[in-house]
């Protein structure tokens, strides 16, 4: 449901959320960490998030949050090859 305000409701494992409210989370990892992160978030595909999701729609967003990590790790110079 959208309320014309830039939000996106719905529901999902019987909790409502908004798509569109945005969190910030700050960690602190040393650099072989931050690596491992990046590589995981490289080779982890979508059959992995699936076995672990409750249903599609959860692997999707599971698979958007881990892109965000992805592009954020690079932007920090953690963009393995």
């Amino acid at each position: 449901m959208n309320d014309g305000n830039d939000s996106y409701l719905f529901f999902h494992s019987n909790r409502l959320f908004d798509y569109f409210l945005m969190i910030t989370f700050t960690t602190e990892m040393n650099e072989a960490l931050a690596i491992a992160v990046a590589q995981f978030v490289k080779r982890v595909g979508f059959t992995e998030i699936r076995s672990n999701a409750v249903d599609d729609f959860e692997a999707y967003l599971i698979r958007d949050a881990l892109d965000r990590v992805r592009i954020w790790l690079a932007n920090a110079g953690f963009s393995p090859r």
